[in-house]
C-alpha cells in the first residue's frame, strides 16, 4: 500500500523534532551555566576548602578548582580544616571522609552543630561506594556524595548546583514571612513541631552554649530529623533558625 503524504511528512518531522528537543536541551543548559558564572562574577571569587589526608588528590583538585575561577585552601586533616574554617569565609567544604584522628563525619558533625557555619554545603569525597555507605552519607547530612575516582567536572557542577541552592534559599527568606513569628502565625495554624520549637527558643535561646544538639536534646529527636522537620515546616536549618 503506498505511503501517505501524511505519513511520510510525520516520518520526516520526528527526527526534526528530537534534534529541535535536544537543542532546546544544550540552550537550557548553557543559559543555566551563564547564571552560575554572572552570580560567581557578582560574588567575587567563591572559596572552597578541600580536605584530604592524601596530599596528591587535595593539591591537584586545589588547582582545579583555582583553574576554574575559584579560591580553594587545601589542609590534610580535620583539626587544620575546622581552625581554616574558623579564620576564613568558607563558601563551601570539599570532604574526604576516611583520615586519620577526627573522620569527615566528624567535620561534618562540627560544622552542622556550630551556628556560623551549619549554612556551609559540603560535599563528600570517599572510596566507600556502596549503596550503603552513599545512603548513610547522604543522612549525615552532606550536600552531595562523590565515590572516588570522581570527575573534576562532576565537583564543579555540584558546587555551583550548591551556590544555586544557597541563592534561591536567600531569594526565598528575602521574601517570606518566617514562620516562628508570633504576630504572623496564630496558635491555631501551627503544627505541634513549630509550637514545641518556639517553645524551646523562648526559653533556652539565650543560654550562650545553646546549639543544635541542645535543641535535639531538649525536642527528644535525632538531629536527621529535626533537620528534616525544620526544612518541611519552617524551610530552613536548625542552623539558619539558631
Amino acid at each position: 500500500m503506498p505511503t501517505s503524504p501524511t505519513s511520510r511528512a510525520a516520518r520526516l518531522a520526528a527526527p526534526v523534532g528530537d534534534a529541535l528537543d535536544e537543542l532546546l536541551d544544550v540552550i537550557r543548559i548553557e543559559l543555566a551555566h551563564r547564571d552560575v558564572v554572572e552570580e560567581e562574577q557578582r560574588l567575587g571569587a567563591l572559596h572552597d576548602e578541600v580536605v584530604d589526608d592524601h596530599r596528591e588528590i587535595r593539591e591537584s583538585l586545589a588547582q582545579f578548582l583555582r583553574k576554574n575561577g575559584r579560591r580553594a585552601t587545601a589542609v590534610d586533616s580535620a583539626e587544620t580544616a575546622r581552625r581554616a574554617i574558623k579564620e576564613n569565609r568558607i563558601d563551601a567544604v570539599v570532604l574526604d571522609i576516611m583520615m586519620p584522628g577526627i573522620d569527615g563525619y566528624g567535620v561534618l558533625e562540627h560544622l552542622k552543630a556550630t551556628r556560623e557555619t551549619s549554612h556551609i554545603p559540603l560535599i563528600f569525597l570517599s572510596a566507600k561506594g556502596s549503596d550503603r555507605e552513599i545512603w548513610e552519607g547522604w543522612q549525615s547530612g552532606a550536600d552531595y556524595y562523590l565515590t572516588k575516582p570522581f570527575d573534576s567536572q562532576v565537583l564543579l557542577a555540584q558546587l555551583r548546583a550548591a551556590l544555586r541552592a544557597c541563592q534561591r534559599l536567600r531569594e526565598r527568606y528575602a521574601q517570606r514571612t518566617p514562620v516562628l513569628d508570633a504576630d504572623t502565625s496564630s496558635e491555631a495554624t501551627k503544627s505541634a513541631f513549630v509550637q514545641r520549637l518556639e517553645a524551646v527558643f523562648e526559653a533556652r535561646a539565650h543560654e550562650p552554649e545553646f546549639d543544635i544538639a541542645a535543641l535535639c536534646a531538649a525536642l527528644h529527636t535525632s538531629e536527621s530529623a529535626l533537620r528534616r522537620q525544620c526544612r518541611e515546616e519552617c524551610q530552613a536549618s536548625p542552623g539558619e533558625l539558631l
